[in-house]
């Protein structure tokens, strides 16, 4: 790790590594940001002292962060930097006890950079290169990252990605909970079982699994039977996404994934999407929150207004972004704010999305 440069006049500069950076991977590891905590622990960091000064209140100092990451992780989360590095700033800050009307010393930025590997020829390893004998590799050390084009290919734009691992002959009923999940923002990749596909149905499983942020576990009395299952639900362990297991039979969960605490349901109970969401918000809420919030964008009418805004009380913590495009839809999207959900009816057992800001930001919101 390069070691930032610090100089006698300020403090925050030589904390950063030892503390403050130390203070927020923990708590990424602690609420499951796998994807934050991976650029704060491989980056390599720099810091440019007083690189913004306002004169305002006595002049505030502020540091600009720069966190160069390897190729790999900056590659597989390149749409999400700028939403990235707010983030990671405003964490700083925290973990620093940044008082805007009090200190004249903070973070003022965080930059995050590509660390390319220079060893490798970018042509090669690209396997696009007509000729190479890279061509139908993934890039040298960078299992994972798939292209954008494969990405469009298997997921919706803007939603969570849940692969559903199931067995075929539950094939219709994973289709339907599928179309269900996608009122809540969510994008599902559905795997069809006992069957020996050809190589490109393999390659595009392996895609889904590489890209997806959940995998939930359809478990039925013959779901061991597959050796397509177990691999599946392995992997998603491996890569330390979240997985649910649901028991939708008499067979409990088993294996690695017989810890986990399963849900219980059937395929005929109505209220199974909504608690397959519930529980992943508590595992993987920022991005759950994100696909929430397009599926508020696309919200078709009031009955599913009220089912998005069930989720609400689960939900403890929302960055500005989020905050904003939630109240920019209410606005927009007739259907979200003419829901007694999003609107609150204390008659029908709401409290509206301004009671809800008002319990995460502790601020003030109002019609």
């Amino acid at each position: 790790m390069n070691t930032p440069t610090i100089s006698d006049k300020y403090n925050l500069p030589s904390q950063l590594e030892s503390n403050f950076l130390r203070t927020i991977s923990g708590l990424y590891h602690h609420q499951g940001h796998n994807e934050l905590l991976a650029i704060i622990v491989n980056a390599q960091v720099q810091v440019e002292e007083a690189a913004h000064y306002d004169n305002w209140n006595g002049g505030l100092h502020g540091h600009v962060v720069h966190l160069h990451v390897p190729e790999a992780i900056f590659i597989q989360n390149v749409r999400k930097l700028p939403k990235f590095e707010q983030t990671i700033c405003e964490d700083l800050n925290t973990a620093a006890k940044y008082d805007h009307s009090q200190d004249t010393e903070h973070f003022y930025s965080v930059s995050i950079h590509c660390l390319h590997d220079e060893t490798q020829d970018w042509r090669v390893s690209s396997g696009a290169l007509l000729g190479s004998s890279a061509s139908n590799e993934s890039p040298p050390g960078n299992p994972h990252v798939i292209p954008v084009e494969v990405e469009s290919r298997i997921w919706e734009p803007n939603k969570y990605r849940i692969f559903l691992s199931h067995k075929v002959p539950f094939k219709k009923e994973t289709a339907k909970l599928k179309e269900q999940l996608s009122y809540y923002g969510i994008s599902c990749f559905v795997a069809h079982e006992d069957i020996h596909p050809a190589e490109e149905w393999q390659h595009e499983i392996e895609n889904a699994l590489n890209s997806m942020h959940a995998l939930v576990a359809l478990i039925t009395d013959d779901f061991s039977d597959s050796p397509w299952t177990d691999q599946e639900v392995g992997y998603a362990l491996g890569r330390g996404v979240p997985v649910i297991p649901v028991t939708l039979q008499t067979k409990d969960p088993y294996g690695f994934i017989g810890k986990i605490q399963a849900l219980r349901s059937t395929w005929e109970n109505q209220l199974l999407p909504s608690q397959v969401v519930a529980l992943l918000l508590k595992k993987d809420q920022e991005r759950v929150v994100d696909g929430l919030i397009q599926g508020m964008r696309d919200c078709p009418n009031f009955n599913m207004g009220n089912e998005l805004a069930d989720q609400l009380p689960i939900i403890t913590n929302l960055s500005d972004i989020q905050i904003r495009k939630m109240i920019e839809i209410y606005d927009s999207n007739g259907e979200i704010s003419g829901s007694f959900g999003f609107s609150g009816s204390s008659r029908h057992g709401y409290q509206g999305l301004h009671h809800h800001l008002n319990r995460i930001t502790g601020k003030n919101y109002d019609f």
